[in-house]
This record gives C-alpha cells, sequence and structure tokens, in this order.
C-alpha cells in the first residue's frame, strides 16, 4: 500500500444529458383518449398522459392522487387539483408520448394566488416528461384551494431525442472531477469540500456538502419542479443576511430569486444514489483507488442554528475516514 502526504479525491455521479424539444408551433395536435398500456402507474392517469404530483419533501407521491383530476380540451390537457391541506406548492410531472407530441406552453390559472403572490415554472425541454409547478412567494398564506391549476398545450409531431444543433444538449455539470487536495494548509474548503488532516495520528478526513448538487434545494438527492419550493420559501432574501437561504440559491450569486429556476432546468432529472469516492496521489488522477462508495441515504443532516459560513448548518454531509485501514492511507 503506498502513503503519501498528498490525497486527491474524486467524488462519481451519474452524467445526465438535458435535451431540448422541437416541435412545430403550426401545427394543431388533437388529443385523444386512447386506451392506457398495462404499466404500472404512480399517477392519475388519462389516455397516453399521467400526471404525478410531488410531497413536501419532493418526492413523487401516489397518495396525492386524489387531489388531481384530467380531462382533454382539443390540443391540451387540463389539470385540476382539489387540496384542503394548506400546501404552498403545487408540482406535478407530466407524461406523455415524446413520439407524438410536444408540449408548447404552460397555462396556469391562478388557483395558488395572482401573479404578485406566486411563482410559476414549467420545464418543456425534457422529451416525455413536462416539470409544472407553482409555490407561494415568503410572505403569503395557504389557503385550501379547488380548480383548473394548469393547461398544458401540445403541438403535433415528435419531441427531438438527438441533434447536432448547438445548444441543444447539455451535459449536466456534475460528474467526476477533481475535489480535494490536502497538501496545503487546513482546512481546505475547495467547492463546498472540507478536509482536515491530521500527521501526528497519520490521518484526514474529507467532508463534502448537498449544496455540490445543483438545484436540489430540498436536498432529497433528485432535481425536479418540486426545487420551487425552496426558492418561493426564501424569494427574495440576500445570503449575507440570512444563511438558512443558501439551499436556496441555485446560481450562487447571493440573492434568492426568479433566476433560481435556470439551475433547475439545466439540472432537471438529474438524481443520484450514491457517490463513488476514488483517491490518488497523483495530482492528475492517475492511478486512483476506490476508497468506498457512500448512499445518499446515509448523510448527515444539517445541524445547529445556520451560521454563517458553515455549510453543515443549512446542507446534508457526508464524511470519509482515511487511516491506515483504508484502501488509500495518509500519512
Amino acid at each position: 500500500m503506498r502513503r503519501s502526504r498528498q490525497i486527491n479525491i474524486w467524488l462519481g455521479l451519474p452524467l445526465v444529458m438535458w435535451l431540448a424539444a422541437c416541435g412545430s408551433a403550426d401545427s394543431q395536435y388533437v388529443l385523444t383518449e386512447q386506451a392506457s398500456d398495462e404499466r404500472q402507474s404512480a399517477g392519475v392517469t388519462l389516455g397516453d398522459f399521467e400526471v404525478t404530483r410531488y410531497n413536501g419533501d419532493g418526492f413523487a407521491d401516489p397518495a396525492l392522487n386524489s387531489t388531481l383530476a384530467l380531462r382533454l380540451d382539443g390540443g391540451a390537457l387540463v389539470i385540476s387539483v382539489t387540496d384542503a391541506v394548506l400546501t404552498h406548492t403545487v408540482a406535478l410531472d407530466v407524461k406523455y408520448d415524446a413520439a407524438l407530441a410536444n408540449p408548447e406552453r404552460v397555462e396556469f390559472h391562478g388557483l395558488l394566488g395572482n401573479e404578485s403572490e406566486t411563482l410559476s415554472a414549467s420545464i418543456l425541454g425534457y422529451p416525455g416528461i413536462a416539470g409544472i409547478g407553482q409555490t407561494m412567494l415568503r410572505g403569503n398564506d395557504p389557503h385550501p384551494f379547488s380548480g383548473d391549476f394548469a393547461t398544458v398545450h401540445f403541438a403535433f409531431g415528435p419531441v427531438r431525442n438527438v441533434s447536432a444543433a448547438p445548444g441543444d444538449v447539455h451535459p449536466n455539470p456534475l460528474g467526476v472531477g477533481p475535489a480535494l487536495t490536502t497538501s496545503s494548509d487546513p482546512p481546505y474548503d475547495v467547492d463546498n469540500f472540507v478536509g482536515i488532516h491530521n500527521p501526528a495520528a497519520q490521518t484526514a478526513s474529507v467532508t463534502w456538502y448537498a449544496a455540490w448538487h445543483t438545484a436540489d434545494g430540498d436536498q432529497n438527492s433528485e432535481v425536479n419542479i418540486a426545487d420551487l419550493t425552496p426558492i418561493g420559501a426564501k424569494f427574495g432574501l440576500l445570503l449575507g443576511e440570512n444563511w438558512d437561504a443558501v439551499p436556496a440559491d441555485y446560481d450562487r450569486n447571493g440573492e434568492v430569486n426568479i433566476a433560481e429556476i435556470s439551475p433547475i432546468g439545466q439540472n432537471f432529472q438529474v438524481k443520484t444514489d450514491q457517490y463513488l469516492v476514488e483517491a490518488s496521489d497523483n495530482a492528475d488522477g492517475a492511478a486512483r483507488t476506490t476508497v468506498t462508495t457512500v448512499l445518499w441515504a446515509d448523510a448527515a443532516d444539517a445541524a445547529g442554528t445556520p451560521t454563517a459560513g458553515d455549510l453543515g448548518s443549512v446542507f446534508k454531509s457526508w464524511t470519509v475516514e482515511f487511516n491506515s485501514g483504508s484502501p488509500m492511507s495518509y500519512s
């Protein structure tokens, strides 16, 4: 086993592509109530359409199916929601047959509130799934509601799955990359990674935070339309004055505002269940040694009062220890 004073850490995440949609705006697509196939569905179905609602933890929840109702109106799918629970957000995935149609636009009907009271977003560029959601802005009280929530307008023609046109395919910025080098003075902080070493004890550790999973504001391991909720809850706040708003600042510019929607779109449907932790004593990452696999579910929750500069007070975190028994040790 090779020992080294310098340890470089690499974390592996799934690489997911975000694809832009393309359709004919001049053609009218008339929806028909075709027979559903035999697939098991977690949502509410109407013909070839399936709508799933997210709960307050940011997960698709079949228990909320009873709050949804669907109907067709020519070239549009109308979604109604009835909810007696005081909730700030309605977040939905609309699944459709990308070989037949593509969503052009979404019309919100003000069920949760007017434009000054709510933040609305629709993500239509992911083939086969449209994410639509609306959340109440900070300072507005939730209320029971029942009625038409949104109408999704479709155009005839398939969604383009692959395209060589510039700008159509965006690689997820999360992937494999050097995260930490323990050769400088402690503590080390590189893009939300913190490492500490103890030369006397011949040990080292590296901690990283859910902040690295861009736009996953509810920290549930996946980026979806439900990540609108943290934006609405912290809308307009400056991080310098409100450290608890840090998880909602997806573009990391120091303020929670409407621009946070862009990272959701860029990372839409990106998810991971685990991190692969590799180490190398070569700065270029050659000859990596697998240290361990860390499950997302094993994260330590944020702890303590949100304190400026303390990422552990607002983000989930993971820590890997290096010692004499590790596949890659530290000396």
